[in-house]
């Protein structure tokens, strides 16, 4: 390579062995760890100094030649081994590198001690040249999707520095996802509600919620109190993440609809709790009238608010059973007129 400093120029060549030739740049020269005295060289020219270094070795003679021999470490791994030249002018050429691989005395596994269900799993090997997994795969790496705690086992065999052969069994924890969910407070959800959403997972999950057509002020809690502030279909996704740092997520749709007036065709008033008072749902209505009247046309109850019901009382005594008929009128919040009519039977 040639590279320019002002007026300034350095001729450089990629380093290489000095036994085996010049390598090609990007080639990675392999070695067993703590070979010794190992020659390297570059071409050498007139009045240069060449100062070299040894990442996980040692220039053990010729710093500031151009040819020098380096022990390397009992440390398997990757290094660098780097020279720059500087002419008999003072200029500095470029950094020129070679990069080496030791392989040491042990095979060297590569995998996490545990993982989330369903995650994809790399299981690795170092420092072999032959290799049969327990699924049959030859290659030094395996993937896997990670199910349940597994052990995966290997036969390795390196014959660079050593004929050794060795069988390696590597184990993975495989750590739940949270379950994510949330409940509402009430079935159905109407424009302008107020709604409660909670979360159905684990207490201690980190929680986070996307909300459509809805004001949320705190995004990140177990609890959310909101108001939908559009109708149609909104949509809710939750991401979770549980101690085990093992991420869910979780998408719902609600469906906000907009006024509401639902009138039962029935009531019981015995006294027992339940159904005992007829009574209109209504939601984002207004103005709201309601007339009840017997089947000689005479009013037994009337109201001007949904919330307050019929209790099955006429003059003070108990209306006799069978059955009413009802007129309801209302406007609901977007102008809009609603009107019902029909009858109702009383059961006791």
């Amino acid at each position: 390579m040639r590279v320019k400093h002002n007026t300034c120029l350095i001729i450089l060549y990629v380093l290489g062995f000095t036994f085996s030739g010049f390598c090609q740049p990007g080639q990675v020269d392999t070695l067993c760890a703590g070979t010794a005295q190992v020659r390297y060289g570059v071409q050498e020219n007139a009045g240069s100094r060449y100062s070299w270094s040894a990442g996980g070795g040692v220039v053990a003679s010729g710093n500031g030649t151009a040819s020098v021999t380096v022990n390397w470490s009992n440390i398997p791994g990757h290094y660098e081994l780097n020279v720059v030249e500087q002419n008999a002018s003072g200029c500095i050429g470029d950094l020129v590198k070679r990069m080496i691989y030791l392989k040491g005395d042990s095979f060297q596994t590569s995998y996490p001690k545990e993982a989330c269900v369903n995650d994809s799993v790399t299981f690795k090997v170092n420092g072999a040249d032959w290799y049969t997994w327990s699924n049959g795969q030859t290659d030094s790496f395996i993937r896997i999707r990670l199910l349940h705690d597994t052990t995966i086992s290997v036969i390795v065999r390196d014959t660079s520095c050593g004929n050794r052969v060795d069988t390696l069994n590597m184990w993975v924890k495989a750590r739940e996802r949270p379950q994510s969910g949330f409940n509402t407070s009430t079935e159905e959800i109407f424009l302008n509600q107020k709604v409660e959403l909670r979360y159905s997972g684990n207490e201690k999950d980190n929680v986070f919620w996307e909300i459509q057509k809805a004001d949320v002020r705190a995004r990140n809690a177990h609890l959310i109190n909101t108001i939908f502030m559009d109708t149609g279909l909104a949509v809710i996704r939750i991401v979770s993440i549980n101690s085990f740092g093992c991420l869910d997520t979780f998408y719902r749709e609600l469906e906000i609809r907009d006024e509401n007036l639902f009138i039962p065709n029935a009531f019981t008033p015995n006294g027992d709790g339940l159904n005992d008072v007829f009574k209109v749902s209504s939601h984002n209505m207004k103005n709201f009238r309601m007339v009840i009247v017997n089947r000689w046309g005479e009013i037994v109850f009337s109201n001007n608010e949904p919330e307050q019901g019929w209790d099955g009382t006429w003059k003070g005594a108990q209306a006799p059973e069978g059955a009413y008929t009802f007129q309801c009128e209302a406007t609901g919040r977007s102008g809009k007129y609603h009107a019902e009519a029909g009858s109702i039977t009383l059961l006791r």
